[in-house]
Order: structure tokens, then sequence, then C-alpha cells
């Protein structure tokens, strides 16, 4: 009986109009029509890449050394162990949506010269 209930169900036709009916397009009063060549031109900058990668275990690694205290214990309210710790958040934004990682400039020294482009 089960079996036989089942195939009822999927042999069910819903009219493609019921399906659609409360379904409308919306397109964003701001978007940017030329979307398509951008995404296209950040996913084929290789060197942007290269580096965003890079960076992403940099900042990792200077938010985890920052925040060591000489007693081996961790200060997470350090501040430049903080601002490490935002700019390798905006490094994982960085990867997706493209754009400059936010690091105060007294830090800047501590990344790679192939990376400084991607700080803002």
């Amino acid at each position: 009986h089960t079996k036989n209930a089942r195939k009822d169900l999927l042999n069910i036709e819903i009219p493609r109009s019921a399906c659609n009916a409360h379904k409308k397009t919306r397109r964003s009063k701001c978007s940017d029509p030329k979307w398509l060549s951008k995404a296209q031109d950040h996913m084929l900058d290789f060197e942007r890449q290269h580096a965003g990668k890079n960076i992403v275990g940099k900042l990792y690694r200077l938010c985890f050394d920052a925040s060591k205290r000489e007693d081996g214990t961790y200060d997470i309210y350090d501040e430049d162990a903080r601002a490490y710790a935002k700019a390798y958040n905006d490094s994982l934004d960085l990867q997706k949506h493209g754009g400059k990682i936010n690091l105060p400039k007294h830090l800047h020294e501590n990344i790679p010269a192939g990376c400084q482009s991607l700080l803002g």
C-alpha cells in the first residue's frame, strides 16, 4: 500500500503557473551592470590571489605571536593581536570579495613586501 501511495505522489503534476505564481525577479537599484567582467578579472588575477593566500597564514601567525606573553600565557586583549585578528578576518573576505585589508600602519612592516598591496 505504501509503495503505491509513493508512486501516486511522484506522478502528480503541478502546473508551472502554480509553482512560479509567487516568484518575481528583483534587481537591486544599485546593481553593477559590469559585475560579471569584474568578477572574472578578480578570479583571473593570479598574482593577487597568491598574495591573498600567503597573507592569510602570515596574519594568523602574527596574531598568535602577538598575543603570546613572556610567561607562555596568551593575552587575547593585546591591541596588536586584535588588529592582526581583524586583518586575518578581512583577508578571508578578500579572497571571496576583493578589497583591502585594514591593518594599522605600524604593523605593516611585519607583512611581506609581496603582500603590501593588499593592505588598506
